[in-house]
């Protein structure tokens, strides 16, 4: 069998696409984790110099805002799926009134919870209406618009 000259390249190609197609895209968010910085934030650091070190923080506790939250996270995306989260680290760093550290907690993704959503709805109180009372029921009721 003869081939074109061409033939050989153009399947060599072809087989170069089909499999960078399977390499996942790569996607790193958040905060890049410095080992070399994180050890020098220990109990007793103040928190502006934790600030100082490590930069603005990702969140902040709503409630005492006494705690801060470096978040980092590494997605990957196959061809025409969703990405799949495969890493995700959490620096939870706590404070006392002084605004000293008093304690360092890390996450992981194994730490996190799965929370259930429910699909059920909530009875409101009262009557539904329907579309046609809804709209019979705002007859008469416009005005000459003088109230306002």
């Amino acid at each position: 069998m003869k081939y074109n000259k061409y033939t050989k390249h153009l399947c060599a190609v072809a087989l170069a696409t089909s499999l960078a197609a399977c390499t996942p895209v790569v996607d790193y968010r958040g905060y890049v984790f410095e080992p070399s910085r994180l050890a020098q934030v220990e109990n007793g650091t103040d928190r502006l110099e934790v600030i100082a070190l490590l930069g603005v923080p990702s969140s902040q506790s709503a409630i005492d805002n006494r705690t801060i939250y470096y978040i980092y996270s590494r997605y990957e995306t196959h061809t025409l799926f969703s990405p799949d989260e495969k890493e995700r680290r959490i620096m939870a760093i706590e404070f006392d009134g002084n605004d000293k550290v008093t304690a360092i907690n890390k996450y992981g993704l194994d730490d996190g919870i799965i929370v259930a959503y429910s699909d059920e709805e909530t009875q409101t109180q009262g009557s539904t209406l329907s579309a046609l009372r809804q709209i019979l029921g705002n007859f008469g009721r416009f005005g000459s618009g003088g109230d306002l």
